[in-house]
């Protein structure tokens, strides 16, 4: 994947092959909601991605899985 930082953001550009995305890939959250929630939009995306610990977003937004 290709990462372009700017200011404010970062943009990640595709993966190339598709090996990849046929593969399980477990996101360790380290009880981090922000880990989490970045990686639950990704999933939506990609639904081979698996977090270790969904219920760390409650910290801050105990309805994150009812909304996303």
């Amino acid at each position: 994947a290709k990462v372009i930082i700017e200011e404010d953001s970062f943009i990640v550009e595709g993966f190339q092959t598709k090996e990849l995305l046929n593969k399980p890939i477990i996101i360790k959250t380290y009880d981090d909601h922000r880990i989490a929630m970045t990686f639950a939009i990704a999933a939506l995306t990609f639904p081979n991605i698996q977090l270790d610990n969904k219920d760390c977003v409650s910290k801050s937004f105990p309805m994150f899985w009812e909304n996303i």
